[in-house]
């Protein structure tokens, strides 16, 4: 028999009749129509399909999809809207979700599960790459940042509020998701894009559950809310559940971090937003350097099960500008490439053909923004940088120039030397030489080293 526990987890039970499940259902559909987002209706509710696997009341209502990618998304951030609707109906029983690929096999042991757990098909609490092992990092800090990502993952901070901000690309959702995931309290963390809080909160308006939605959100110990430099000043009700919501969080010690690409005094708010939002601990990422681009790539050819071809990992990471999205699609492009194919020659001028448009900079990037940059943290002037001095700081200027342009331009060296008025390739080969030194050895010079660096890129998305 279903334990109470179970009932309450799936949500509705109550008399179920086959006769009148498909028009139930298209009533139910047409009152999420109104409720929902259009995009969001027709991407992902219109194409379910609602079945039973026997005629007995009470019996299991499955609503099935054919991606099981949409099934985890609609699982996280629809399910409770759909069986509030569902409720509006007169269809009854236990609602869940699942793949419609899946084999006979696999839902009857689907179901043999949640007749002894009592879990049935649970909306996951965690993203889709939750279900890693704990201890599986999702996340390659730079060298510079490691500390402050150490202090992150064990939120060993004493403020309520962190702000994690960084350039696109440098893997803030990353370490975002492997923060909520290695939570020691299982369910009590949840991660959710700004879009997603947004609308969350406007179909709770709708449905007129506000205050469950708001019970639901405050039970978490640790809320993380990604992409929150799309906030804008006149969205006043989103910022005022945001406040409220970190008085709240405040109040009962526990923590909010927020993900942005803004520096956070660059984000639009309310006054009363940003007062509290300047008490935060700020932990700014930067893109990793080319051994940890190695460390990312080759987890990323592991998980696609490339075969093992160390000279083109080095040269894609050496290529990459540091964006961890652009060179994991490296890997993703070949992977393609040898499927379609079958075969591949792994020459270099194969792999530019199809990964060369990933390894250009931003198009707004180049020597003069890189000498903008550098002169201006140096102080001193352009031709200074370019001409015959060779004091300390100078000769400093020029090699960090000759280091940025290599790490972050498609050039050839010889025309980096010249942009720093030096004769030939071998000025930028000492330079990187030099500055690589100084940065194994001097953890503070490397961190200015790369927040010039994210500086230069950040600028230009």
């Amino acid at each position: 028999m279903e334990s109470q526990a179970h009932r309450a987890v799936s949500g509705l039970e109550t008399d179920f009749t086959r006769e009148d499940t498909g028009i139930q259902w298209e009533k139910c559909k047409d009152r999420l129509a109104r409720i929902l987002p259009a995009p969001v209706f027709q991407a992902f509710i219109r194409p379910m399909i609602l079945t039973s696997d026997d005629t007995a009341a009470g019996s299991p209502i499955f609503l099935s999809l054919n991606d099981e990618n949409a099934v985890r998304h609609v699982e996280l951030r629809y399910m409770h809207i759909i069986r509030e609707s569902l409720l509006e109906t007169e269809l009854r029983g236990q609602v869940s979700l699942r793949f419609a690929g899946m084999t006979v096999a696999a839902k009857n042991s689907q179901k043999q599960h949640a007749g002894d757990t009592g879990a049935g098909l649970r909306a996951p609490e965690l993203p889709i790459d939750a279900q890693k092992k704990d201890n599986e990092p999702n996340f390659y800090p730079n060298t510079a940042n490691e500390i402050a990502v150490q202090i992150l993952r064990e939120l060993e901070f004493p403020e309520h509020i962190g702000m994690i901000y960084g350039p696109s690309g440098c893997g803030k959702t990353a370490l975002a998701k492997e923060i909520v995931r290695r939570y020691p309290e299982k369910n009590m963390a949840r991660y959710l894009s700004l879009e997603g809080f947004f609308t969350e909160f406007l179909t709770a308006c709708k449905l007129g559950s506000v205050l469950a939605w708001r019970s639901a959100i405050r039970r978490n110990k640790l809320l993380v809310i990604d992409d929150f430099h799309f906030m804008k000043k006149s969205a006043v009700k989103t910022q005022e559940e945001i406040r409220n919501l970190l008085d709240e969080f405040s109040a009962a010690g526990k923590k909010i971090l927020f993900c942005t690409e803004t520096a956070p005094a660059k984000i639009e708010m309310q006054k009363d937003l940003e007062s509290r939002l300047r008490t935060a601990r700020l932990f700014e990422l930067f893109y990793p350097e080319k051994q940890i681009r190695l460390k990312i790539l080759g987890a990323e050819w592991k998980r696609l099960n490339l075969p093992e071809k160390p000279e083109i990992l080095e040269y894609l990471a050496e290529k990459n500008c540091g964006d961890v999205r652009l060179l994991k699609s490296c890997a993703l492009r070949l992977s393609h490439r040898l499927s379609a194919a079958g075969e591949f020659s792994w020459e270099l001028n194969e792999v530019n053909e199809i990964c060369g448009t990933l390894f250009a900079p931003p198009s707004d990037v180049g020597p003069d923004k890189i000498m903008a940059a550098v002169t201006h943290f140096f102080r001193i002037s352009r031709e200074a940088l370019t001409g015959p001095a060779r004091d300390k700081k100078y000769s400093l200027a020029r090699h960090l120039f000759a280091y940025l342009c290599s790490e972050l331009l498609n050039t050839r060296l010889a025309e980096i030397a010249a942009w720093a008025g030096r004769r030939d390739h071998t000025f930028v080969l000492h330079a990187k030489k030099k500055i690589e030194e100084m940065k194994r050895k001097d953890l503070f010079f490397s961190h200015q080293i790369e927040k010039i660096k994210s500086e230069i890129l950040r600028d230009s998305h």
